[in-house]
């Protein structure tokens, strides 16, 4: 079990859902992409990724974390194939 990076408590609250209310009080779960082709006009080929947190029972600091770090690293390693 991981502990709380700021104050070191072991009451970890795991997978916690990020969301956002938009419009209408609508749901939307937050999330982070990579344009793999950021010099197209058009398609960009973006590669989408949840985020998911950590959030410490005693004092309230939230880590957050990637779904899918490993295939969000392999679009940015494209994009930079792309880019140079």
């Amino acid at each position: 079990m991981r502990n709380c990076l700021e104050c070191g408590s072991q009451k970890i609250v795991k997978n916690a859902q990020v969301f956002d209310r938009g419009d209408g009080d609508g749901k939307h779960e937050f999330e982070v992409y990579i344009d793999e082709t950021p010099n197209s006009l058009v398609f960009k080929n973006r590669t989408y990724h949840g985020i998911r947190a950590e959030i410490c029972g005693d004092c309230g600091f939230v880590h957050f974390f990637l779904y899918d770090p490993k295939s969000l690293w392999a679009a940015y390693q494209r994009q930079q194939n792309d880019v140079s």
